[in-house]
Order: C-alpha cells, then structure tokens, then sequence
C-alpha cells in the first residue's frame, strides 16, 4: 500500500509560499487574504523586500494587493526567489 507523506511547513515557509503562489494570479496576492491567514500583513514580514521589488519596477503595492508588474514577468523566477531566500 502506498504510504502517505506529510510535510508540515513552519510558519515562515508557509507565508512564503503563500505570498509566491499570489503573485503567480494575475489578480495578484490577496493582502486581507494573508493577514486573515497569519495575522500580520504581507508588508509587517516582507516590507523590505517588497520595498526593494517595487522600486525596481517589479512589483505594484496597492492597500489591497501586490501583484508582479508587466517588467516583472520575465523575471518573474527572481522575484518569487526573493521571498524565499
């Protein structure tokens, strides 16, 4: 029988994924979303690197969302990166 496998993320690792995965939507990631999530919004954990992004072009910052911008898209593997590293 197959065995199932469990892979429990910690917190961190979690945020991370969840803010990789919004900016994957051409929606972009959900800022009420993430702090119904963990509590914090995206800015409190990431704001300088969203900071950093966004004043490379690569980023747009609303009070609602963060979405890649069109310059982002080729480099769009660089910029989810950033949040995991």
């Amino acid at each position: 029988l197959p065995v199932a496998e469990e892979e429990r993320l910690d917190t961190r690792t979690r945020m991370a994924e969840t803010v990789f995965l919004g900016l994957r939507l051409l929606d972009g990631l959900d800022r009420q979303a993430f702090r119904a999530r963990f509590g914090k919004d995206v800015m409190e954990v990431y704001g300088t690197t969203v900071g950093h992004l966004a004043g490379r072009g690569l980023l747009e910052v609303t009070a609602s969302c963060l979405r890649l911008t069109p310059a982002a898209v080729p480099v769009a593997n660089e910029v989810f990166a950033a949040f995991v590293s």
